[in-house]
């Protein structure tokens, strides 16, 4: 004669590991944490589509969760807005930049890092959308900042630098994104060291830069620069 269903251990054991599994589910789902870690998984892999329904529930529960104005919310916000401008759709990206932005600036300060990195985004996407004179401001303010709070050998100072000269050179103001770009390979060389690979890779791009075929002049001394830094020590390497 079978058991009763309810003495059975092993129905008892899967119901019991079901309804933590469900548990861990839900609480997840209304994590904001775990949902933006999800978004920036997925924005890694290319996987954008599939994305965005997880970034507008990570901004929802964000804002239900922690309020509004926390620095959560500003995150899931900002991940949000780089979904939209990796798709190319600058109109939905921009006022979830800027109120990210907003948020970062009430709660964390006008000068804290992490503000400048939405200083930084929100400057990227109006590079993209031609806007070169809304970009520059914001690029130089989150440029100051990081020099001033993380110093001027950091990451995110070197990164600040070179996408300022990366939008001089799209204005082709190349005589203001030469000093830049000779700054930013002096931390990388320092910081990294001159057999790291992404001072190897900064390289190669300097010189499809100088190699072109009506190269700069600015270009150019950029170039003779980078050789004597380094030309003892890594070989010239262009791109095929």
């Amino acid at each position: 004669m079978a058991r009763p269903l309810a003495k059975s251990p092993f129905v008892l054991l899967a119901l019991g590991l079901w309804i933590l599994a469900c548990s861990a589910s839900l609480a997840e789902d209304d994590d904001p944490n775990a949902l933006n870690q999800q978004v920036n998984q997925l924005i890694e892999q290319g996987k954008y589509q599939e994305a965005i329904p997880i970034a507008e529930r990570a901004v929802e529960v964000a804002k239900r969760t922690r309020g509004s104005e926390d620095p959560e919310t500003a995150e899931a916000l900002n991940n949000f807005g780089l979904l939209f401008k990796k798709i190319g759709d600058y109109a939905k990206a921009e006022p979830l930049y800027q109120e990210a932005l907003r948020i970062r600036q009430k709660v964390l300060g006008p000068e804290h890092p992490d503000t400048a990195e939405i200083l930084n985004n929100l400057a990227l996407l109006y590079q993209a959308m031609g806007e070169y004179a809304k970009a520059e401001p914001l690029l130089q303010e989150a440029l100051r900042i990081w020099q001033k709070i993380l110093g001027p050998e950091h990451s995110d100072t070197a990164q600040g630098l070179n996408n300022l000269a990366e939008l001089y050179q799209e204005m082709h103001e190349y005589a203001k994104a030469e000093p830049l770009l000779k700054e930013v390979l002096e931390i990388r060389q320092k910081v990294l060291g001159r057999e790291h690979q992404a001072w190897t890779i900064w390289w190669r791009f300097i010189g499809r830069w100088a190699t072109m075929p009506k190269p700069n002049r600015c270009l150019k001394r950029l170039w003779r620069f980078a050789r004597k830094s380094l030309a003892a020590s890594i070989p010239i390497q262009r791109k095929a």
